[in-house]
């Protein structure tokens, strides 16, 4: 019997993995001329609404005519991008009457509440109905839906949010009151995940004479919410506001609401509410119109306490009467700026964004006010979000982070498309970072879209955009992934780590949608106490060529890398992504401990490498628990030609076996058969054997 002249057993004492769910291949398009289909049935697909469905996906909704009447569909993309329910989306209420102008809010388990005007009570008016889709598209509610308003008079223009534990608050303009003077009124109502909660009718808002139009909401972080609306009982129109609590019950005591601001002249009135929690107060902005000033229409804004008190005892003057203020700005949605602003400790500012001509054509601008109330930013002129050549109609903004916007809207460039920007309180902006234009992202650039009507949803990193298209010759649903950076190179769909032996852990990772990627760098830190916990970087494109990206790609695109330099401990590794201009994106880290892991019951023999081999060759085995290992090698016939392991003691785990040629003597070329046998230490009886020989090849 020979003997193995070399013989070489490493021990695995670890072993993890961390893998995500993986996917073959993302859905959300790279190319702003193709973009990601929502709905492209037959007939008008029209009036995007949306909103997250809280894991980095959307839940959107429309109004479909596929049947020939108006009804209402809805569809929930996850965060490749990929539809969750049926084709095409699937209709929220089972009437066919018509069903119009849906709004959307989520659940806060990954479904959503959806409210529309509802024509099958048009006898006494239009109605609003609710339905609840769940995160796996079924209808929690009856199949028709269930009223919000269902009562004489039409009610409309309605507004949704989410509370924030899982219902929804609904307000509406009213038309209930059989006076023509007292119409419209402000009505509210409540979605839980079983029913509406305040009867079919609603409660009462306001019911002041003369009408009350436009009302807005938002959460108030407690159960409750706050509405605001455009009040005509004065002269000229005013801004209300009230809030309500859980239950239903008015908390600011004036009978009709709040007066946030009255206009001292008859010609200024106030229209277009934003409103917005920060904290524990609530942020308002509106513009006033002024038809006897060139100035035209600009933008105030204050904040409220949750009991009613005014921050400022005039409102903030967010656009102004001279320079770049000139001309009107309107349709303001406001935000904090996560900040805490000069003056007046600790109120934080006012990031205000609206629609702007003040240069021709008409585009976005921004003004932030800080916490101070008076000074803003710029000081003395406007942040200017977009600049078209040739105009733009319609926009919408989330945030995306910490004092950070996203503003997309519809650009009339190339026969209408959509654009968008991304910028923070400090005024820094996002795009261009490797975008083809030279003042936004360019977000759907298909010819002859005709987008418009876009929506935008908040997620990690970015937002998830939504509009009508034009690009099949009828009106479809189409929406887009926008990262927050504008350059983020990779969408990330799988992230793996093992342990395959002492001292070494395996990186694996699959890509789609690279843009401008110019590589990778992998960092790892130890998780322990007394460490420090900070990164440190193992290895990075610059240096090794494997991890180099693959520039713009919308494919499949696979990497690898085995760290050789780690002890048996709990480690974090996390991949940082860099584009060509340096731009750097880390994704979340995955937790490996390569200190803790069990065989049992895992036993095999594998293929040696290299094979033909001509001086020595390496087997792997795994063993499931300590043994007494014998491996075995024969020639065709079935005779014994060497030994290399001969009954010896192996802990369980993952070994290497190298074979040295010289060890099976002067045997000739040709084929021979390895048999591996595992017996139990103690007992000596058989814990394992292999079923199949294994082959290898010897060239001499």
């Amino acid at each position: 019997m020979s003997r193995a002249v070399s013989l070489i057993c490493t021990s695995i004492v670890a072993i993890a993995a961390a893998i995500l769910p993986m996917t073959v291949r993302s859905q959300w398009a790279s190319d702003s001329t193709t973009n990601t289909p929502v709905c492209t049935a037959s007939n008008a697909q029209q009036y995007p609404k949306i909103c997250s469905d809280g894991s980095d996906g959307a839940i959107i909704v429309w109004e479909d005519m596929r049947s020939g009447i108006y009804r209402v569909y809805a569809q929930r993309l996850d965060a490749t991008g990929k539809a969750v329910w049926a084709k095409n989306g699937i209709p929220v209420a089972s009437t066919t009457t018509n069903q119009r102008y849906p709004i959307v809010a989520s659940d806060n388990n990954g479904g959503a509440y959806v409210v529309w005007q509802d024509w099958r009570n048009i006898g006494h008016g239009i109605d609003l109905y609710a339905q609840h889709i769940t995160s796996s598209g079924t209808l929690a509610f009856d199949t028709t839906g269930k009223p919000v308003a269902d009562t004489t008079g039409d009610q409309t223009n309605a507004s949704i949010v989410a509370d924030g534990a899982g219902n929804a608050f609904v307000v509406w303009e009213d038309n209930r009151a059989a006076n023509s003077s007292l119409v419209p009124d402000i009505y509210a109502n409540k979605i839980t995940p079983t029913t509406v909660a305040w009867t079919p009718l609603g409660i009462a808002v306001s019911t002041q004479t003369n009408a009350q139009r436009r009302p807005m909401i938002c959460d108030d972080g407690t159960g409750g919410c706050y509405i605001a609306w455009s009040n005509d009982a004065t002269v000229p129109t005013s801004v209300y506001a009230q809030h309500l609590d859980a239950s239903g019950n008015l908390k600011w005591t004036t009978p009709y609401g709040l007066a946030v601001f009255q206009g001292d002249y008859g010609t200024k009135n106030s229209r277009n509410i934003s409103i917005r929690r920060d904290g524990n107060q609530v942020m308002l902005a509106w513009e006033m119109t002024d038809i006897n000033s060139v100035d035209g229409q600009d933008i105030y804004a204050n904040r409220l306490t949750s009991t009613g008190s005014k921050i400022y005892y005039s409102p903030v003057s967010v656009t102004g009467s001279t320079g770049e203020w000139l001309g009107d700005q309107t349709f303001p949605m406001v935000f904090s700026d996560d900040s805490v602003g000069t003056g007046q400790f600790p109120y934080a500012g006012m990031m205000t964004v609206f629609m702007d001509n003040s240069v021709a054509p008409q585009g976005i601008s921004m003004q932030r006010t800080l916490g101070d109330g008076n000074s803003r930013l710029p000081s003395n002129s406007l942040y200017k979000v977009s600049t078209p050549s040739v105009g733009l109609n319609g926009f919408d903004a989330v945030r995306v982070g910490n004092g950070t916007l996203l503003v997309a809207w519809n650009d009339a460039r190339n026969d209408t498309c959509i654009y968008a920007q991304c910028f923070d309180r400090t005024l820094k902006h996002y795009f261009p970072s490797n975008a083809p234009s030279g003042w936004a992202l360019p977000v759907s650039v298909h010819a002859a879209s005709k987008a418009s009507q876009v929506a935008l949803a908040p997620r990690t990193n970015g937002g998830i955009a939504t509009w009508t298209d034009y690009r099949s010759g009828n009106a479809d649903i189409y929406a887009q992934l926008i990262f927050k950076d504008g350059s983020l190179p990779v969408e990330l769909v799988s992230f793996n780590l093992t342990a395959p032996r002492v001292g070494e852990i395996d990186l694996s990772w699959q890509t789609t949608n690279e843009l401008n990627c110019a590589g990778f760098e992998i960092q790892r830190r130890e998780i322990a106490e007394g460490l420090d916990n900070s990164y440190t970087v193992v290895a990075s494109y610059e240096t090794d060529g494997s991890l180099r990206g693959a520039g713009s790609s919308g494919s499949a695109h696979y990497y690898a890398y085995r760290d050789r330099t780690v002890d048996p401990a709990k480690y974090e590794y996390r991949l940082v992504d860099i584009s060509y201009d340096g731009t750097r994106h880390a994704t979340e880290p995955k937790l490996i401990d390569a200190a803790q892991i069990t065989y049992a019951g895992l036993w095999s023999l594998g293929q040696n490498e290299p094979n033909p081999f001509m001086t020595t060759t390496d087997i792997p085995i795994t063993l499931g628990t300590d043994a007494m290992v014998d491996l075995t090698i024969y020639d065709v016939t079935g005779r014994v030609v060497a030994m290399p392991v001969g009954h010896m003691y192996m802990t369980s785990g993952m070994h290497t076996i190298s074979i040295d040629a010289r060890a099976m003597g002067t045997q000739p070329n040709g084929s021979y058969m390895v048999r591996m046998t595992a017996t139990d230490p103690e007992a000596g009886t058989l814990l394992w054997q292999s079923l199949h020989p294994l082959m290898i090849s010897l060239i001499r």
